[in-house]
């Protein structure tokens, strides 16, 4: 079931805390949105660093006083700045693809504050972030335990791993982001688990350091996670049972962020306490937190390029879209739209829709604003997870630039794609280069 993209204009009253107003215009630690917009062109992602350390921060004092290692999915935003900010504020990193790996390496986090989820990894793969130093690879079927022992052993290496528990726990989030449900493709059903202990405790080169669970993303409440622990006690015990010794249990991440309204963050006090009365002695805590460290420190400021009325409705057409902002168009998400100048006069309805040609390129269906003019800019909030790591180059349109709000200033942190970006990698075939209109194109 996908929730209806609505999303009310907000008021100043309603904005993340690092975004405030001044004579009616946004900006963030003395910089106005209108001029990120003017220097960097649109659409343009901004990140503001100080609340990324505000959201680690938030973390570290719940968890104060338990054995807790933090790890920062990397999926949900991946740019080498906001990897740096978030392993400087004491994090490490949860990646999923080598090529998450080696940007986390080039941004100085080491392989022994990685570990190394997904569904598909390569033996190869797993082994050389192993050899790196890597604080575990996360195992998430049978066979590629059994592969991953073979290379480990023709390799000579020893591979610490944590094999991927499935629980069959509904998280009540959107079918999507429920990792942890039936059906899903992820982790270890009981058969495969018995069968996963069994190889490991005959392995040589495999060695079980830890076990794992993630339950899905946008997790509003405590007792999931409670529930998920309570599945790794029974897998832990197995574990004992054939002599192996799990140094950590891994409740991955999920903590979800209200997008539809500020504030109403997730409990993570109450969840800590809850985890000191239950947590097993001689295990260490970890937990894998993305999108609530980075999604509320982002906006997506966009252009009005142009406003129509069709079919009794009113329409925004912007220059970000599908390609820009995924989330509406997968998840049906809502994100709070902003005018960044304040608009005088009555809000009505609108919908907000980008410029790719398909029907599902809306942002926000209904969302309530005054009559924003041509050229105008609005703010989409809580762009920063998700955002950017998920945009393309569908219909051929370059990817945005990312800005970082760092200390006052303005940073360019990827520059935005030209033309020459979309072919570069394009090879034609010689017998093509020559082709004219007479052979093969239009008379």
């Amino acid at each position: 079931m996908t929730q209806e993209r609505r999303a009310p204009c907000a008021t100043a009253g309603q904005l993340s805390d690092w975004i405030g107003a001044v004579h009616g215009e946004l900006h963030s630690d003395g910089v106005s949105f209108s001029e990120i917009a003017e220097r960097f062109g649109t659409p343009v992602y901004v990140y503001s660093a100080s609340r990324i350390r505000a959201n680690i921060d938030r973390f570290q004092r719940a968890f104060a006083g338990l054995p807790v290692s933090f790890f920062y999915a990397a999926k949900a935003n991946s740019n080498g700045s906001v990897l740096r900010v978030v392993h400087r504020g004491g994090f490490g990193v949860e990646v999923v693809s080598m090529g998450e790996f080696r940007r986390a390496v080039d941004a100085g986090v080491s392989a022994d504050a990685m570990v190394f989820s997904g569904v598909g990894k390569r033996p190869e793969e797993s082994i050389e972030a192993s050899a790196a130093g890597l604080r575990a690879v996360i195992v998430e079927s049978v066979e590629e335990l059994e592969n991953l022992a073979q290379a480990a052993t023709a390799a000579s290496a020893e591979v610490p791993v944590a094999i991927r528990v499935h629980p069959r726990i509904d998280a009540q989030t959107h079918p999507y982001l429920a990792t942890g449900a039936f059906g899903s493709k992820f982790g270890l059903d009981p058969e495969a688990r018995w069968r996963a202990l069994e190889l490991l405790s005959a392995s040589k080169a495999l060695r079980l350091v830890g076990l794992h669970i993630h339950l899905g993303s946008q997790i509003r409440e405590v007792q999931p996670y409670l529930d998920g622990l309570d599945a790794l006690k029974v897998v832990l015990a197995e574990a004992r049972d054939r002599g192996l010794g799990p140094e950590f249990l891994d409740l991955g991440g999920g903590f979800g962020i209200p997008y539809d309204v500020a504030g109403g963050a997730y409990p993570l006090k109450a969840l800590a306490e809850a985890l000191r009365m239950a947590w097993p002695s001689g295990m260490r805590l970890h937990l894998e937190p993305g999108r609530i460290v980075v999604g509320d420190a982002g906006v997506l400021l966009t252009r009005v390029v142009l406003r129509k009325r069709a079919h009794g409705k009113r329409f925004v057409v912007v220059d970000a879209g599908m390609n820009t902002l995924i989330r509406p168009c997968l998840y049906g998400a809502s994100h709070r739209i902003v005018p960044v100048r304040e608009i005088e006069g009555n809000a009505t309805p609108a919908d907000v829709v980008g410029p790719i040609c398909e029907g599902s390129d809306v942002l926000a269906k209904d969302c309530a604003m005054g009559d924003v003019p041509q050229g105008g800019l609005l703010a989409v909030m809580d762009a920063g997870a998700y955002g950017f790591a998920m945009a393309s180059q569908y219909n051929s349109h370059p990817r945005p630039a990312e800005v970082m709000i760092l200390g006052g200033e303005t940073h360019l942190v990827r520059q935005r794609e030209s033309w020459q970006d979309l072919v570069q990698h394009e090879r034609v075939p010689a017998q093509l280069e020559a082709v004219g209109r007479e052979e093969g194109g239009m008379t």
